[in-house]
């Protein structure tokens, strides 16, 4: 059964690796070990590290309880060279345990340089490329992340994993000068709900009709909430699109 579990999420990691290169991004690959200044600089706890006693260098001392500090300094080593910068990277986080061996947990972690929206739009991808549907995104609280641009996503009682724009003071500390927008999700949990077909859907035998609607967003409003309760209001509702974001009006397209 371990073999067949293994095989499976073999299979997993090399389709989203894939799929991920198709739309545009590149792969790393990152040294499962990081120094205490790229902890520091995210403002993370050195001692919830677990230190080489052999180490051959200090950038290379601690193991890695996040993807994070190791995308951000994939951005900050390749400013200049390109543009746009989008990068992925599946490795394992290493969790210590008193009188035990760590936590090992493999991570699918995102990063770029673009705007919030590209970020979003990648996430989106890989949600409906694993056929991962009826997800909620909610407002998260991550320390790293802008307070007004970071959201965690949601699955019944799973949490799939979380995205946001690199607070500017944290932007500041690792030495990058452009944006950083960075997603990360629990591997394991992906895998969990992925459904290797989507689920059917008759074509429906009447016209479809389109509906545009200017919302002006207040204070504690958001998108994800205007879709919930869309959705609940409507039975005949199919699907929604932002069209235009601008200052405090959203305007929507319903089908």
């Amino acid at each position: 059964n371990r073999s067949v579990l293994l095989v499976d999420n073999i299979k997993s990691i090399l389709n989203q690796k894939y799929f991920l290169k198709h739309i545009g991004l590149h792969e790393v690959m990152n040294y499962s070990m990081i120094s205490k200044e790229m902890i520091e600089n995210c403002d993370l706890e050195v001692k919830n590290h677990l230190s080489l006693s052999n180490t051959i260098s200090d950038e290379i001392k601690y193991m890695r309880t996040h993807l994070m500090p190791s995308l951000i300094k994939n951005i900050k080593d390749n400013e200049g060279k390109k543009e746009a910068l989008r990068f992925f990277e599946i490795a394992k986080t290493y969790k210590p345990q008193v009188n035990e061996l760590p936590i090992e947990k493999y991570k699918l972690g995102i990063v770029t340089n673009t705007n919030y929206f590209d970020l979003k739009g990648i996430v989106d991808a890989l949600l409906q490329e694993l056929n991962i549907t009826d997800y909620e995104i909610e407002k998260s609280t991550h320390p790293l992340l802008s307070d007004n641009n970071q959201g965690e996503i949601i699955k019944g009682k799973s949490w799939i994993g979380e995205f946001g724009q690199l607070k500017s003071a944290y932007q500041m500390k690792n030495g990058v000068k452009s944006n950083v927008f960075l997603a990360v999700f629990d591997f394991q949990t992906l895998i969990n709900h992925y459904r290797p077909y989507p689920v059917y859907k008759p074509i429906n035998q009447y016209a479809t009709i389109k509906l545009d609607l200017t919302i002006e967003m207040k204070k504690g409003m958001t998108y994800e909430h205007i879709k919930k309760k869309s959705f609940e209001l409507s039975k005949l509702l199919d699907d929604i699109e932002v069209v235009s974001l601008y200052k405090n009006k959203l305007s929507l397209r319903f089908y």
